[in-house]
Parts: structure tokens; C-alpha cells; sequence
């Protein structure tokens, strides 16, 4: 078919109206992969919030000091069961003694404490040897049974809970203020994202602003309605035809494929 004014006409107002689509649908998928980079920045921002607050949260749930079988934190002592809170009446008493036992007594008291050093005296009973350190407030105390051998880390440990004790308020107050205000991050974080919220609008006007679309289609319509319909009708049929040669070219090229793998894998 030869190319007449009418059919390039024609011709051009479809190409008009093609772009118009390609770009939108551009436009919206750069708007798509904006809001998909603003949420990513959102989970990013929410992730780094709760490990701020887990970290803040297993800083005040580790020791910061140890000594035998008890365990110094920044508001209490632990052992075992027993908890006592830190604070300025906090005193320590370190009780070393030495007495002489039985074989039979000795070893009855080393197996219940653990904690005792044993040695002969010259009337034949053993010396034992024990360390304890008795940790108080008005609250109550906690009694910490150690080896003999260790009294200077004793005292070590008592100077840290005194140490400890003198801060245990101020300690408490920053840990509850660091608290809030990551535990504020971590909510703001999940509620409050601004970008978000701006690319998801970005991206409802992108997809609504349909206006070079209308206006290319007016334009198609326009040129449809002043073409002669012999003209038109050709162009349309030859349109038609080259769709359907173009999809049973493709039907084709797949049947093809198909058995050339078919007969590769049965060879």
C-alpha cells in the first residue's frame, strides 16, 4: 500500500500515542522504584532503631564485674537467686578466718561451701582457711563465699559495688532516658516516614496524570475520523494481517524450539 498523506498521518498519530503510553508507564515505573528505595530507607532506618535499643537494652543486662559465683550490674548484685539493689548505704565486709577441724568435720564442711583451704597443725587437726564477703544495705545482704586465695580480688570487687553504688541513680536515670528515647526512635521509625509517604504521593499523581495519553488518543481519533473510510479500512485490514503474521511467526519459532529440544534430549 502506498504511503498516502492519509495513511502517514495515521501512521504518525499512532506513533504520538505509543510514546505517550511508553513514557507514562515510564514515568510510573520510575515513580514505583522511588518508593520502593523510601521504604528500603524506612526498613533500614527501623532496623538500625532496634538494634540501637537491643544494644542499650544487653548493655544494662551485662556484669560489669564478676567475683566468684556473684555478679556486679550497674542497680544490683546478683547470686544466684539472690538480688540486692545498689545504692549509697551500700557497705561491704570482707571476713577472712582460719579454724581448726576435724578430718571428718573439714571434709563435711568443703563439701557443702567449696570454698575453704585446709592445712595441718601441729596438734594434728587441719587448719581451714575461709574468705566471705558480706555485701549490705537497709534492704538486706548477700553473703559471697570465695577462695581463701583470692582476698584481694575480694576487695577489688567490693570497691567496684561501692563505686557502683554511688552511681546506681545516675545510672538508673540515664538508662531509662536512653530507653525512652530509643524506644521513641523505634516507634517513630515504624510510624513516621516522611519520604515514604511523599514518593507513595509522587507515584499516585504520576499514575493519574494520564493528560498526553487523552490527548494523544483525542489526536488518533481525530485523524481516524478524517480519513477516507476506504483508506482506513485498507490500513486497518493490513494492520490486522500483520499482527497475526507476526503472532504465528512467534507460534512458529516456539513450536521449533520445543522440538529441537525434544529431539536433542532423545538422540
Amino acid at each position: 500500500m502506498s504511503e498516502t498523506p492519509e495513511i502517514l498521518r495515521l501512521k504518525q498519530a499512532e506513533r504520538n500515542l505509543d510514546q505517550a503510553r511508553k513514557e507514562h508507564d515510564k514515568r510510573v515505573q520510575d515513580a514505583r522504584q522511588a518508593l520502593k528505595r523510601a521504604q528500603k530507607e524506612q526498613s533500614r532506618a527501623i532496623e538500625e532503631a532496634e538494634r540501637s535499643l537491643a544494644s542499650e537494652r544487653t548493655r544494662w543486662a551485662t556484669p560489669i564485674d564478676t567475683f566468684s559465683d556473684a555478679q556486679l550490674f550497674r542497680d544490683h548484685v546478683q547470686r544466684g537467686t539472690q538480688s540486692l539493689p545498689l545504692g549509697t548505704s551500700m557497705s561491704s565486709n570482707i571476713q577472712a578466718a582460719t579454724t581448726a577441724t576435724s578430718s571428718s568435720a573439714e571434709d563435711a564442711a568443703s563439701q557443702q561451701t567449696g570454698q575453704s583451704a585446709s592445712a595441718p597443725s601441729a596438734s594434728g587437726q587441719k587448719l581451714t582457711q575461709t574468705l566471705t564477703l558480706t555485701l549490705s544495705t537497709h534492704e538486706g545482704h548477700i553473703d559471697i563465699p570465695a577462695d581463701p586465695s583470692h582476698q584481694d580480688d575480694a576487695y577489688e570487687f567490693a570497691s567496684h559495688v561501692m563505686t557502683a553504688g554511688k552511681n546506681a541513680a545516675a545510672n538508673i536515670s540515664d538508662h531509662q532516658h536512653r530507653l525512652h528515647v530509643l524506644e521513641q526512635a523505634v516507634q517513630s521509625a515504624h510510624t513516621t516516614a516522611p519520604q515514604v509517604d511523599q514518593a507513595q504521593k509522587n507515584l499516585d499523581e504520576v499514575e493519574k496524570a494520564m493528560g498526553a495519553i487523552q490527548s494523544a488518543s483525542l489526536e488518533l481519533d481525530q485523524v481516524r475520523q478524517s480519513t477516507p473510510p476506504e483508506i482506513l479500512r485498507s490500513y486497518d485490514r493490513n494492520n490486522k494481517n500483520r499482527t497475526i503474521g507476526i503472532i504465528l511467526g512467534a507460534v512458529i519459532i516456539f513450536i521449533a524450539l520445543v522440538a529441537f529440544v525434544a529431539w536433542f534430549f532423545m538422540r
